[in-house]
């Protein structure tokens, strides 16, 4: 059965196969691996899971990615070699799920062009980062869902997910919900065990070595991403908090929205306030008062975040040109990859504000991916104002299989 599945499809998974391979090879031989801040944490926190001992650990992270690392041998060659390869089959996995969602063989094969194309995938794939690795394993999700795959086995993936990025705690809610929906009690229940016994143990830990029962400390620090765009509301109250405001004030005048004032912030108020625990606590307090004092600005603030998560264009600029791209590329190469780039943002982007159009136009375009996406869009942004655009990553593929599939008949 798998020989004649594999002869069916053969020309498909030929052709995909031979174009994911070339744009790979020229992104290796073009780029560096490349990281960011958050890099020296994922590989600070598997030394600490590798050692048995998390302390030291600020509980800012969650484990998925570090036991990543550990499979990789702390290698970055390696991990992204790893990377690549779950690439390869993540072309293939866009393939066949779209195949079971268009029932097109032609919808799916340019579907998953699009995303082969889509160079933003790519490049994170020799990233030291989670955006790669949340994707694939949120495709292959929702392909073992459709697939109607045994529940215990959705439910390993979900934690997997779910503890490589704690927002994507808005896919486990989603889909415990869309059971429940369907009557699928039991499997509602089973899907989300897993998933809840994960997040009890962690938070467990960072109880015992933090001393905070939570699945991430970064929380605070994401809703103070929000609350520096109105920090005037923020409280005075005690010497933390008219040191707080006066800071946010100033880099406010300083930087405006731009979301790098919020690491400044981070950073000086930690200086400010030396023992971590008293931080976490003061920095969530600032932050749930400000909110308090003006919740309508705070509404304001979480949508903004929102359409920046749509706000595709300035990926190219952010990652290929920005702080990230001290890294050169060679002359030969450029030539292929840069108008391709530049092109499928574009294109990407587009796709986007028909994603979002389309539900506008007739309610009955809504479906499950449509509200899977757009609830995780809000989602984030209730508890982040940054860099959105990264959070939509994961879900790319899927606004691409719903759009393709909805638009081309």
């Amino acid at each position: 059965m798998a020989m004649s599945f594999l002869r069916e499809y053969r020309t498909y998974i030929l052709t995909i196969l031979f174009i994911s391979l070339f744009f790979k090879i020229l992104f290796l031989i073009s780029f560096h691996i490349w990281s960011s801040g958050d890099t020296y944490n994922y590989f600070k926190l598997a030394k600490h899971i590798l050692n048995f001992d998390l302390t030291g650990y600020n509980g800012h992270r969650t484990p998925g990615y570090p036991l990543f690392i550990i499979l990789g041998f702390f290698n970055h060659k390696i991990i992204v070699m790893y990377q690549i390869i779950l690439g390869m089959i993540l072309n293939l996995l866009i393939f066949f799920l779209s195949l079971e969602i268009t029932k097109d063989r032609a919808k799916s094969f340019i579907i998953t062009l699009i995303h082969i194309l889509n160079l933003n995938i790519t490049n994170f794939e020799i990233a030291l980062l989670t955006e790669f690795l949340s994707l694939f394993f949120l495709v292959l999700l929702i392909y073992l869902i459709k697939r109607k795959s045994n529940i215990m086995i959705i439910s390993i993936c979900a934690t997997y997910l779910f503890v490589i990025r704690p927002n994507m705690l808005s896919v486990i809610i989603f889909y415990f919900l869309f059971f429940i929906f369907k009557r699928e009690f039991k499997k509602a229940i089973l899907f989300i065990s897993l998933p809840t016994i994960s997040a009890f143990l962690w938070s467990y830990l960072n109880l015992k070595y933090v001393g905070f029962f939570t699945i991430s400390t970064i929380g605070p620090q994401g809703l103070n991403h929000h609350t520096l765009n109105f920090v005037y509301c923020a409280p005075e109250n005690n010497k933390y908090y008219k040191f707080m405001k006066e800071l946010g004030i100033n880099l406010l005048r300083e930087y405006g929205k731009d979301w790098v004032k919020a690491n400044i912030f981070i950073t000086e108020t930690s200086q400010f306030i030396k023992d971590y625990k008293s931080f976490l606590k003061i920095q969530e307090s600032f932050a749930i008062e400000t909110i308090k004092n003006c919740p309508y600005l705070y509404i304001y603030s979480v949508l903004e975040a929102v359409l920046k998560f749509y706000y595709t264009l300035p990926l190219k600029y952010e990652i290929y040109y920005g702080p990230f791209n001290k890294r050169t590329y060679y002359n030969y190469t450029k030539f292929i990859i840069e108008p391709i780039w530049t092109i499928m943002n574009v294109i990407i982007f587009l796709i986007y504000i028909v994603f979002l159009l389309l539900p506008i136009i007739n309610l009955k375009h809504i479906d499950e991916i449509w509200l899977l996406v757009f609830f995780s869009s809000i989602f984030q942004a209730l508890f982040v104002y940054s860099d959105n655009w990264r959070f939509s990553i994961p879900f790319m593929p899927l606004i691409i299989i719903y759009v393709i599939n909805k638009v081309i008949k």
